[in-house]
């Protein structure tokens, strides 16, 4: 009888090391997604920084599919950038247990620079009234970010790219006829 008590402890042990299994398993492969991209784990002394730094990366790499520079030049074009930072750090920071406030605000000064300090409190805002509104572009943002980590090919950054195309002439649609 008492062993009984006994393996009811042993399978939540069981269950614990498969968790563990399982979160270290999708840290790999955030990593070789990342990685794919020219981004080095090594380089860099944490995993906020390593989060900010590939999730620059991977936008970068979107804009070059589209023809876009890579450093944004207007306010608008920041503003863009600076959502979806906020969408793949929000991504990659879960599944790396890093601060998402420090992964995103760090992706944000790294990109824009430190002098953008007032616009990325407007984006910080607006990305926070997007989320509390349960925002249909950021879930597609997130969700297509998703697909490509788990599979990091062509394809799957292509889709990013149409996308962010989208939101690009989208937005500028919407400047147009304020």
């Amino acid at each position: 009888m008492w062993n009984w008590f006994g393996r009811a402890k042993k399978e939540k042990m069981m269950l614990e090391l498969l968790s563990a299994a399982a979160e270290g398993h999708a840290r790999a492969e955030m990593t070789k997604a990342l990685t794919s991209l020219g981004v080095s784990r090594q380089k860099y002394k944490t995993d906020e920084e390593f989060v900010s730094r590939g999730s620059i990366a991977l936008l970068k790499a979107i804009k070059q599919l589209v023809s876009i520079n890579s450093l944004p030049s207007t306010e608008s074009e920041f503003w863009i950038d600076g959502v979806w930072l906020m969408v793949l750090t929000n991504y990659f920071s879960f599944h790396y247990e890093a601060s998402f406030e420090v992964t995103s605000t760090s992706a944000l000064v790294f990109h824009g620079g430190q002098s953008r300090t007032d616009e990325i409190a407007e984006i910080v805002a607006s990305y926070n009234q997007m989320t509390d509104e349960d925002s249909k572009a950021l879930r597609a943002i997130g969700q297509t970010c998703a697909k490509w980590a788990n599979a990091p090919e062509h394809q799957n950054l292509l889709k990013l790219s149409q996308l962010y195309e989208i939101v690009t002439e989208s937005l500028s649609e919407n400047e147009r006829h304020s």
